[in-house]
């Protein structure tokens, strides 16, 4: 389209639709839950991250242990023999 051929639309359009329009792009709110989105996001994702990182050591250390044990456990048995 040309520039006439929008410009012509748009005056065709009635003035309460524009009115409208123009007040919902410039709504304040929106910037501000925008930006509260992406810290909540941001949280998340943190949070996230450190019960991954939790799990994965609890599970090292509860596999280091059983090593440890079984190591151990096999010493035993062959110093009693």
């Amino acid at each position: 389209m040309r520039k006439e051929q929008i410009s012509d639309a748009l005056n065709l359009l009635d003035d309460a639709i524009l009115e409208e329009t123009d007040r919902l792009r410039n709504r304040e709110g929106r910037k501000r839950a925008g930006s509260l989105w992406k810290w909540a996001a941001a949280a998340a994702g943190l949070l996230l991250a450190a019960c991954v990182g939790w799990i994965v050591m609890e599970q090292k250390q509860n596999q280091s242990g059983q090593d440890s044990s079984a190591m151990r456990a096999s010493e035993c048995m062959t110093s009693r023999s």
